[in-house]
Formats: structure tokens, sequence, C-alpha cells
């Protein structure tokens, strides 16, 4: 694992019928600059993978390093269970494009439309284009580092 890591931690949100989504990922990517598309990594077997297929739509939440455990959080409980932003009373905020919600005092945000959804071996590869970027604060961004085993995290430096 430590020859691809550390990886940014990020929390894609989604919304379907009213219902609100976060998973946590790190397996995502710009994909293209002109236009300006990002890519995230979905198992098949993810709430979120259905929601973002519906709705078209998510935001890329970039975490902060005192976001170590809302990102065990969301990438261990399942939407299919839970209301993951009323039983961990995750603060949101309503995305400024999307019809979606994004998580409050993230380092920064992506707001995208789905352009493609690719299959790929045990994942879906969901492209989207951005069509809102905003910069939340500049506090240090958690990564998943797992050198010492699995959901370890580090920080950038100063």
């Amino acid at each position: 694992m430590g020859i691809y890591n550390p990886r940014n931690t990020i929390i894609a949100t989604c919304r379907d019928a009213n219902f609100d989504d976060a998973v946590t990922l790190s397996w995502h990517s710009p994909v293209s600059h002109t236009p300006f598309l990002y890519g995230i990594f979905l198992a098949k077997k993810r709430k979120s993978y259905e929601m973002i297929k519906n709705s078209k739509e998510f935001c890329v939440n970039f975490l902060i390093e005192d976001q170590e455990d809302l990102a065990l959080y969301c990438g261990t409980k399942s939407g299919h269970n839970i209301d993951k932003f009323k039983e961990k009373n995750i603060e949101k905020e309503e995305c400024g494009t999307i019809d979606c919600p994004k998580i409050k005092d993230c380092s920064s945000y992506l707001e995208c439309k789905v352009k493609d959804i690719i299959e790929i071996g045990d994942h879906f590869m969901i492209v989207g284009e951005v069509v809102k970027e905003a910069e939340g604060n500049n506090k240090k961004k958690l990564f998943q580092s797992n050198i010492k085993g699995p959901y370890t995290f580090t920080t950038t430096k100063d």
C-alpha cells in the first residue's frame, strides 16, 4: 500500500429523493483540464453510487486534519441502513450550483454534474464536470496513509 499512499481523503456527498448521503473515498482524481472533469471511484454495493446515478450530481469535499473521525465514520457506515448526517450530526450546507449538500468546514469543494459512469472491475468510475470550485479554509488536508495498517491518516506538512 505504501507505493501509492498517502492519498488525499475526501467525502463525496449526494442527494436522492430528499435523502442525503456521504461516503469517504481515497480513490479520486482530476481526469481532464478542458472541460474540467473529476473522477471518483465507488464500489458497486455503495448506496451513494445508486444515488449519484439517479441524481446525476455529487460534491467532492476535501477533508481537513480534525475530520479524521468523520472520515472513518462515513467510510465504515452504510447509507443503506442509516442517515449518516443525522446519526453523526454532520454539519452541512447547500451547494451553490447543484442540489446537493456539502460538509461544512472542509478545505475545499468541487460541485460536479455527472458526465459519464464507467464500470471498471468491482468499481464504477463516476466522471463529473466541475461546475463550481470553492475554497473553504486553509487548514491542513487529511490524507489516508495505510502504511501502518487499515484506515490510518496523515496530514499535509506546513
